[in-house]
């Protein structure tokens, strides 16, 4: 059996791997973008038993494993720095201690995950939330421009006979206020998009300073029972 301690990163991975049946230590970095990775993976001979850190951006990894039937134990990332005798950090050195505690499974913090299923039921979840949310948003705002219009009909605003009066409002005013809700809700959107797919400028900052450092981005969940 093979085994194998990910040091992940958004762009590449390291790793240290050992075949149980020979025993010797190898180390490797894998990219994402050039299919490096999926290729490794899938020309192993055998499952695998893959560790590694909790990162928000290994959803796509965790998916490739399942598809070549590799074993993956996501660990702790504060525990499993806690568990390194030596406090430097390096990426071939985290991934050999990962690997290090996956030899001794008692010793590895492996945290619970959801199942692809469930994350994407949540993320629909979240998605429709904020869909709510901007729906609101534009609801109050188009009820203050009635308002200062002299036009107050509360709930009833949204009936067809409300939507006729509000429609019947001063063009201008209506043009306005239509452009400053869909310039709102496009940024909105763009923002809300770049966010989930890990590409907006905050996750790209953290991206370039975890790749400096050495190290990506944790989470933590329950410790399975």
């Amino acid at each position: 059996m093979i085994i194998i301690g990910c040091d992940f990163h958004t762009r590449f991975q390291k790793l240290a791997t050992v075949d149980a049946e020979i025993g010797e230590i190898t180390k490797r970095r894998l990219e994402h973008g050039n299919g490096e990775a999926r290729a490794f993976y899938a020309t192993l001979r055998g499952p695998a038993h893959v560790g590694t850190e909790a990162t928000v951006n290994a959803q796509w990894f965790e998916r490739l494993l399942q598809e070549y039937h590799h074993e993956l134990w996501v660990g702790d990332a504060a525990q499993i720095r806690a568990a390194a005798v030596r406090k430097q950090k390096t990426d071939d050195r985290d991934a050999l201690h990962i690997l290090d505690l996956l030899l001794v499974r008692d010793k590895f913090p492996r945290i619970w995950i959801p199942s692809p299923e469930n994350r994407d039921l949540r993320q629909m979840l979240r998605h429709r939330d904020k869909l709510v949310r901007i729906r609101t948003s534009v609801q109050n705002q188009l009820h203050a421009l009635a308002m200062s219009q002299g036009l107050c009909r509360k709930a009833k605003l949204w009936t067809k006979a409300g939507r006729k009066e509000l429609e019947g409002l001063p063009l201008a005013i209506v043009t306005c206020i239509c452009e400053t809700v869909g310039k709102g809700l496009l940024l909105r959107g763009r923002r809300d998009y770049e966010r989930s797919q890990g590409c907006g400028p905050l996750h790209t900052r953290k991206a370039r300073r975890n790749d400096f450092a050495g190290g990506g981005a944790n989470g933590a969940g329950p410790r399975p029972a």
